[in-house]
C-alpha cells in the first residue's frame, strides 16, 4: 500500500521538534499535513482576505516557493497537488515497513 511520504526540510524538522516536545513523539503523516493545510490556509488569508474565491485563485495562481512541513507546496490550474511523494509500505512481522518514496 502507499502513504503520503514524511515531511522534509527546515519547517519540518521546525515542526517535528515542537511536536515531540509537545507529545513525545514524532508527527504521523496525517498531524504533518493537517498542519501545513492550517498553516497554508492562514498564509493564503493573510495574503488575499478571507474571501473563499480569492483564496482558491491565489493557491491556483500565485502561490509559489511555499514549505510546508510536508516539503514544497504548490498546485496546478485543476486545484491539485503538483508532484506529491508517495512512499511504498508493506506490513511484515506486525509492523510497516517503508520501501521507498516516489512521484
Amino acid at each position: 500500500f502507499v502513504l503520503p511520504a514524511e515531511g522534509s526540510g527546515k519547517a519540518y524538522d521546525d515542526f517535528r521538534v515542537k511536536y515531540r516536545q509537545r507529545f513525545g513523539e514524532d508527527p504521523s503523516v496525517n498531524s504533518i499535513k493537517s498542519y501545513d493545510v492550517v498553516k497554508l490556509a492562514a498564509y493564503a488569508v493573510s495574503k488575499v482576505g478571507y474571501d473563499g474565491t480569492k483564496i482558491k485563485n491565489f493557491l491556483k495562481t500565485q502561490l509559489s516557493d511555499y514549505y510546508g512541513a510536508s516539503g514544497k507546496i504548490e498546485f496546478d490550474q485543476n486545484g491539485d497537488i503538483r508532484n506529491p511523494l508517495y512512499e511504498k509500505m508493506i506490513y511484515r512481522s506486525g509492523k510497516y515497513d517503508r520501501l521507498m518514496a516516489e512521484k
